[in-house]
């Protein structure tokens, strides 16, 4: 049926800012035409959770699409990758900025496939 929910694995390296990359392994349960939610299980070193969710919804324009992330940030890692002087607000926002362009991204290519 269109509407039952379908299981993904996915695998996929990523590329951040200073040029590392990085394996991430996630599970994506489709809901058709307006729902994706995932939860990533081999993740970045920054995080020790991070769940999620991409919604889909039909307009007067075409589509609004939105994402939504829940993160618990790796304390023990901060030091290690953003450096000594690191809090876990510099944390919060690097991995902010690092998920908002992601998702955007993914986003952009969802659309240029759909178009």
């Amino acid at each position: 049926r269109e509407d039952t929910p379908g299981l993904q694995e996915l695998e996929m390296d990523t590329r951040a800012k200073d040029g590392s990359v990085h394996t991430t392994k996630s599970y994506r349960v489709t809901f058709a035409h307006h729902r994706i939610a995932y939860k990533q299980t081999t993740l970045p070193a920054l995080m020790t959770l991070h769940t999620g969710y991409w919604t889909f919804e039909e307009n007067e324009g075409g589509v609004a699409a939105s994402s939504q992330h829940t993160v618990t940030i790796n304390t023990d890692n901060i030091a290690r990758i953003l450096g000594e002087s690191a809090t876990v607000e510099d944390a919060k926002r690097y991995v902010h900025t690092a998920l908002s362009t992601n998702s955007t991204a993914t986003l952009n290519h969802a659309k240029a496939y759909a178009e």
